[in-house]
């Protein structure tokens, strides 16, 4: 690195500004400002698809709601209806005893049962362990 001893040379700063340029820079500036450029008109109605298929849009959402509500109270209607029907009826039933209910199921009956259950040990265990307060109950009669 060379060293500069301030007091005795000039320094140059190694930027320059182009020959004229101070004085055609007003001239450059007024012209960029007093140019206007008309903004591009796009026409609501060039595109007519959209349009269309906006109005589209609209007039099925306005088919649909309806009709999707009136069949919401209509199916709600009905599952109430339905549900008290059925609570009626078993209300009227006679209750059957346990030797009732087992003289009515088959052998078939017993082995799906058994299968649907499908009870191992780690199940068995498991249930004891979270019901160990009544084992006790259990064992005891």
């Amino acid at each position: 690195m060379k060293n500069i001893n301030l007091n005795n040379e000039k320094i140059e700063s190694g930027f320059k500004v182009p020959e004229g340029y101070f004085e055609q820079f007003e001239s450059k500036m007024l012209n960029q400002l007093v140019v206007e450029k008309e903004p591009k008109v796009i026409s609501l109605w060039q595109n007519k698809r959209v349009w269309m298929t906006s109005i589209a849009a609209v007039l099925l959402v306005s088919i649909a709601l309806p009709v999707y509500f009136s069949m919401n109270d209509t199916t709600t209607h009905t599952n109430t209806v339905e549900d008290e029907t059925i609570e009626t009826y078993l209300a009227m039933q006679p209750t059957m005893t346990n030797y009732e209910i087992a003289t009515e199921l088959t052998n078939e009956d017993f082995a799906s049962l058994e299968e649907s259950l499908a009870l191992n040990d780690d199940a068995v265990e498991l249930y004891l362990e979270e019901n160990y307060q009544n084992i006790d109950l259990y064992l005891n009669e």
